[in-house]
C-alpha cells in the first residue's frame, strides 16, 4: 500500500492551494480510511466466502493473500504512472512592480 498511498497523496495535493492545504490533506486522509475499510471488508468478504467451516482455513487464506499480494503489485503499477508535477502559485493580478 505505501508504494501507492504516498505518489497518490503527493498527485492529489500537488494543485492545492497553501491556504486549502489542511481541508485537502484532511479530505485525502479520510477518504483514505474509507477505503482501507472497504479493502479490508473486500478480502475479509473473499475470505469468508471461500472458508468452510469444517475444513482448514489454509485455502481461504492462501486465496486471499494471493488477492492482496496482486493488489499491492496493481496499485504500485498505476502509482507508476501518475502526474509528477508541483504547485506553482496563480501569477499576480495587479499591475507589474516594473510597469509603474
Amino acid at each position: 500500500m505505501g508504494p501507492a498511498c504516498s505518489p497518490a497523496l503527493n498527485a492529489a495535493l500537488t494543485r492545492v492551494a497553501p491556504t486549502d492545504a489542511a481541508n485537502a490533506s484532511g479530505l485525502m486522509s479520510t477518504v483514505t480510511q474509507l477505503g482501507q475499510v472497504a479493502g479490508i471488508a473486500g478480502l475479509g468478504a473473499v475470505f469468508l466466502a471461500l472458508h468452510v467451516p469444517s475444513q482448514s482455513a489454509a485455502t481461504a487464506a492462501t486465496v486471499t493473500n494471493v488477492s492482496v499480494a496482486a493488489l499491492v503489485l496493481l496499485s504500485g503499477v498505476f502509482a507508476a504512472f501518475l502526474p509528477n508535477s508541483t504547485w506553482s502559485p496563480p501569477p499576480p493580478s495587479g499591475p507589474s512592480p516594473a510597469a509603474t
